[in-house]
């Protein structure tokens, strides 16, 4: 497998084969078949050709959008058969993109909505900036963003929730007031969870398992914003 162009962090193998026989039959084939531990994910057809997708659970903290798409021209015999498989795995975190574990303070600013959004149903306000130092809240935090993985780099511009703007800043502080680290969120639509380090490295990180990240780091500081 090699990476896919702009998609880093995915692999692509194409295989082509040709099949002598009916294209009825390779259809009855193909729907009756399932690979191991996949799903059907989809299938379409029309006139000389006809498709058939199949997809594999997440593997956590490993593996993400694995699938398998298998393409066929009914136009000709031989008909030509092209399988494309697909997997998206989470690159490495490495040891210098980490919350150091001497912070001592976190400060967290949020903003309901990005300057000059047309969107008259969501207010424009600002919540904080509020500073916790309280040891416990702060390494829980600090535990929550160190052990999450890196977000993937996936194919295209994915489908998402409308974006009615909204961020969140959460900026870590050592004992004597250097920012150690700093977390820029996007509450909606394509969600970002970006962490910046003092030497300019940046990674994006994925949200905590099914939960948004924000909403977990304000439950942790007991900051219950609501809009």
């Amino acid at each position: 497998m090699a990476p896919a162009g702009d998609r880093p962090h995915t692999s692509v193998v194409t295989r082509w084969w040709t099949v002598q026989t009916a294209p009825a039959t390779l259809q009855a084939s193909l729907d009756g078949y399932l690979p191991a531990g996949a799903t059907a994910a989809g299938s379409s057809s029309g006139p000389g050709s006809f498709l058939r997708m199949y997809s594999w659970p997440d593997q956590p903290a490993v593996l993400v959008g694995r699938q398998l798409t298998v393409q066929v021209d009914t136009t000709q015999q031989p008909m030509l058969v092209r399988v494309d498989a697909e997997a998206t795995w989470l690159p490495t975190r490495p040891a210098t993109a980490l919350v150091p574990s001497g912070t001592t303070t976190i400060t967290v600013v949020l903003h309901t909505k990005s300057p000059g959004l047309a969107n008259s149903s969501i207010p424009a306000r600002t919540f904080g900036p509020v500073t916790v130092t309280d040891r416990a809240q702060v390494d829980q935090v600090v535990a929550l963003v160190n052990r999450l993985p890196m977000a993937a780099v996936r194919e295209g511009i994915g489908n998402c929730p409308a974006d009615l703007g909204g961020t969140m800043e959460v900026t870590f502080t050592g004992p004597t007031g250097i920012v150690t680290a700093r977390l820029r969120l996007t509450l909606s639509g394509c969600r970002s969870n970006q962490l910046e380090m003092p030497d300019g490295m940046a990674v994006e990180l994925a949200n905590d398992g099914v939960n948004d990240l924000g909403n977990t780091i304000r439950g942790l500081l007991g900051l219950n914003w609501t809009w």
